[in-house]
This record gives C-alpha cells, sequence and structure tokens, in this order.
C-alpha cells in the first residue's frame, strides 16, 4: 500500500518522478489564521482547516506510514501522518482519505467502519467514529493531528471468498486442477443445486460437493473418483455470511456411502465431522503476482459401518472473488499456487 500517496498524487499533479524507487516525501503546504487546505491529487486525500483553526501560518504535510494492528479489526486503507504531530487546532479540521472497498467484506455496513488514530509512534490507537465512510472515502474531524487510517470488522463472507461458479478452473504450479461444475442431477443429492468441486492431478480425480445456498459454504459431501461417494444427511456448515478472521466452526453428522458413484443404495452409513478455522489474512505470492487473501484450514472425518475411518485435511488461500489461490493438501506439505484460471467466464491474468 506504500504506493497510495504516489497514485493519488499523480492523479491530479505532474512533476513527480519516483523512478528511482525511492521513499516519497512528504506532502505539504503551509496553513495560516485564514484556513486551507492541504490536498494530494485529486481529493481523495485531503486535510481541510477552517478559519480560526490555527493562529500563525504553519506547515501542514502528509506521508504514509505503517498501521498499528487493532484485535478485531483490519487496516483497509494505509496509515496517513500528518505532521505536525499532535498539533492541536483551536477549531476541529475536517481529514478525508480513501480506502479500499475491495478488503471490505459485504457483511460490514458502512456504519461499522472506523478511522484509527495514533497521536504519535508507539501511542494507543484510538479508533473514531467517522462523519462518513462509504463508496472508499472516510471523514473525520480531529482536534488533534497524528496518524490515521481505516478500521474494518475482521470478518469474511462465504460469498465473496469462493463464487463457485459454474466452469471456473484453477490450475496450480504442481500441474493439480481444480474445477466446478454446478449440478443439480447429481446421484443421491439431487434435485439439491451443489457446486461439485474436482482436484484432478495424475489423471486421479478427488472432489467435494459445497451447497452454497443463501450465500453460506457448506459441506455436503466427497467422491472419490467414480469408485465411492459419501453424502451428508444434512449440509455441515463452513463459513457463513459473516464469520470473524480467526474463529472456528464444527459441525457433525451423519452419512452414507455409495460404491460406486452413481449407486442409489448405500453400501454403508456413517457419522462424520466438518470443522473449519479461518486462520488469518495474508499475502499471498502466486505465479500470477501476490494476493491478499483469506487462509482458511478445513477437516472432515468420518467412520462408518465396514469399520472405515477417513480423515481429509486441506487449506485453501482465498482471494475475494478468485477463489483458492494457492492450496495445501497434506498437512505440512508443499503449498500449490495458482498459475493459470477462469473465473465468471473470464481469464486471471498476472497481476
Amino acid at each position: 500500500m506504500r504506493r497510495w500517496l504516489w497514485l493519488l498524487a499523480a492523479l491530479g499533479t505532474a512533476g513527480c518522478d519516483n523512478s528511482n524507487g525511492t521513499p516519497p516525501p512528504p506532502f505539504g503546504v503551509v496553513i495560516g489564521p485564514g484556513g486551507g487546505q492541504l490536498t494530494v491529487g485529486t481529493g481523495l486525500l485531503q486535510l481541510d482547516v477552517p478559519p480560526g483553526a490555527v493562529a500563525v501560518d504553519t506547515r501542514f504535510a502528509i506521508s504514509e506510514v505503517d498501521p498499528d494492528p487493532v484485535p478485531g479489526w483490519f487496516a483497509a486503507s494505509p496509515a496517513f501522518r500528518f505532521d505536525p504531530q499532535q498539533f492541536a487546532f483551536a477549531v476541529p479540521a475536517t481529514i478525508t482519505m480513501p480506502y479500499s472497498t475491495e478488503e471490505v467484506s459485504v457483511a460490514v455496513a458502512n456504519s461499522e467502519l472506523r478511522v484509527a488514530f495514533r497521536r504519535a509512534p508507539g501511542a494507543a490507537v484510538e479508533p473514531q467514529v467517522p462523519l462518513f465512510a462509504g463508496s472508499g472515502i472516510a471523514q473525520l474531524q480531529t482536534s488533534s493531528l497524528g496518524a490515521f487510517w481505516v478500521l474494518a470488522p475482521d470478518v469474511v463472507d462465504a460469498d465473496s471468498l469462493w463464487p463457485l461458479g459454474n466452469n471456473d478452473s484453477y490450475t496450480y504450479d504442481s500441474g493439480l486442477v481444480l474445477d466446478v461444475a454446478r449440478t443439480a442431477t447429481e446421484p443421491n443429492i439431487a434435485p439439491l443445486n451443489v457446486a461439485k468441486v474436482t482436484l484432478t492431478d495424475g489423471g486421479i480425480a478427488t472432489g467435494i460437493y459445497f451447497d452454497d445456498r443463501t450465500n453460506q459454504l457448506a459441506l455436503r459431501g466427497t467422491f472419490d473418483g467414480t469408485a465411492l461417494q459419501e453424502v451428508w444427511a444434512a449440509s455441515a456448515l463452513l463459513i457463513s455470511t459473516r464469520d470473524p478472521v480467526g474463529s472456528e466452526r464444527s459441525s457433525a453428522g451423519t452419512l452414507s456411502g455409495f460404491r460406486p458413484l452413481g449407486q442409489t443404495t448405500a453400501s454403508y452409513t456413517g457419522v462424520s465431522e466438518a470443522a473449519t478455522a479461518i486462520v488469518a489474512r495474508e499475502h499471498t505470492n502466486t505465479l500470477l503476482g501476490t494476493f491478499l487473501t483469506v487462509h482458511v484450514a478445513l477437516a472432515i472425518d468420518s467412520s462408518n459401518t465396514e469399520l472405515e475411518q477417513r480423515s481429509q485435511r486441506l487449506e485453501l488461500w482465498f482471494a475475494r472473488r478468485i477463489g483458492p489461490v494457492a492450496i495445501r493438501r497434506t498437512p505440512g506439505g508443499p503449498i500449490e499456487r495458482l498459475a493459470a484460471g477462469t473465473v465468471g467466464g473470464t481469464p486471471l491474468t498476472p497481476r
């Protein structure tokens, strides 16, 4: 995010050259008792000082710094430091700043957004209620300067993490291919419309049936090629319409196994448990570039009347509205990273 200031400046000013890769300098202006504005670019980032707020001519500047972590929240923007830090206005000034709507869950209302305020490096972070927040812009009135950034509740929603569109496809650097097929005719699941997710590696296909009704992600069953299908009696919720990052969920149920897939009389019955952990937000490198992702761990365990026990572990790194850009199929195993893909009929391109 360190490039934001240069991007904003480039939108509305000329003559800036950062081709040598040096950090951008602070943007500054002198404002006196009559008031004035410090504006970066077209005004997406701005300090508006009203008349009477300062007693003498004062130089105000903006630079970009790192935000501090705030438990339960994540930074939806860089931190913008306004100097002089801890400067006190006689009349409150107004700060306008941009934030990334792509990083805020659709489950979060604009009224839940906050602006973090840090008076000085090492000082406590004080979440503030903004005057306005929405459409990528937040405004705050303040009587003191320091560092400011936009905070959003650290939650995710299933629908944004994985579109599960028909014919979506992901190819990873290991050669693994993940395909999504929408079907309402799958044996022993029809007429329920599910997403049949197939993992193909070296000609061997396995997969999972996902039920995404009501914009949630739930497990409906698994399959092992055409040799075996296990179907849960009821869908097991994995990720809901609003789950905190760092949360865990476990669902237990019963299942029926069918050998081979397509047989309509159960070969056995069993009990099963599905556990989900929404681990963290991470930056994930792939052959298509770096994505901001949500790391999710999935565990599926079952035992049946044939005295068999099955266990499956899957870790997925979801990029919002794209799906799994990385995957790990065995605990401690290699992470397979996205090399190519098609989502919603559009090929994924390097970032």
